[in-house]
């Protein structure tokens, strides 16, 4: 996800809270989900969700590197190819 994206869900998940507080009704998953309450399977599966997301974040990220550096791969390589010819017609120009 991006950063973007983190804070647009942190807004609506903080907005959810509000209203159910408004309401009298419990929070959301989050605000019920301490450890003394889910018991040692919800604990788990709490942690296994965070780290699926942080294993998630982390791939799109490697993903964005990758696209970057292989834009950046071209680019120098087309800025090379452009320079060796700017130097060959360089070089004719001189003969004629």
């Amino acid at each position: 996800m991006s950063k973007k994206m983190k804070e647009e869900q942190r807004a609506m998940e903080m907005e959810q809270r509000l209203q159910a507080r408004r309401q009298g009704q419990p929070g959301t998953s989050q605000d019920a989900a301490s450890p003394a309450t889910q018991g040692v399977f919800g604990s788990m599966a709490q942690t296994l969700q965070e780290r699926t997301q942080h294993l998630t974040d982390w791939s799109e990220t490697m993903a964005s590197l990758e696209n970057s550096s292989a834009n950046f791969a071209e680019q120098a390589s087309k800025f090379v190819a452009q320079q060796k010819r700017k130097a060959v017609l360089g070089g004719l120009k001189n003969l004629f």
